[in-house]
């Protein structure tokens, strides 16, 4: 299910728009700065193909 900032944002950028989104395993506050070593392991093995791609193909036409 999409959330209100998710389905505006698609309105409005349509195809410039992308969303990186990896899962977490709990809820986390976003005012939480003891959960910053935990954000940053999750970033750190999230892969990004799809983001690469989605650059390449939507930003970088043909100059990648």
């Amino acid at each position: 299910m999409l959330g209100k900032s998710e389905m505006i944002c698609r309105e409005i950028l349509g195809d410039q728009y992308f969303r990186l989104d990896p899962q977490l395993e709990r809820e986390i506050s976003m005012d939480d700065p003891l959960v910053v070593p935990e954000l940053t392991m999750v970033a750190n093995e999230c892969n990004l193909d799809a983001v690469f791609e989605w650059i390449s193909s939507n930003l970088y036409k043909g100059t990648v």
